[in-house]
């Protein structure tokens, strides 16, 4: 029910895959924002780097 509401949106997400799911892409995003000096006191990136992504490309 919410995959067609946000496919009508235009949103789509990762392809899901049996066992392992998106955990790999989320893995790379985690260790992405590690990497990076954190400069202000928005914790957000760094612990649902999935989620600052989707809110900035939607």
């Amino acid at each position: 029910q919410y995959a067609e509401f946000f496919k009508r949106q235009g949103i789509h997400g990762y392809p899901y895959k049996l066992l392992v799911g998106n955990s790999w892409k989320e893995a790379a995003m985690h260790e992405k924002a590690m990497a990076k000096p954190m400069t202000s006191h928005d914790i957000t990136p760094r612990v649902e780097p999935f989620f600052k992504e989707a809110v900035d490309k939607y």
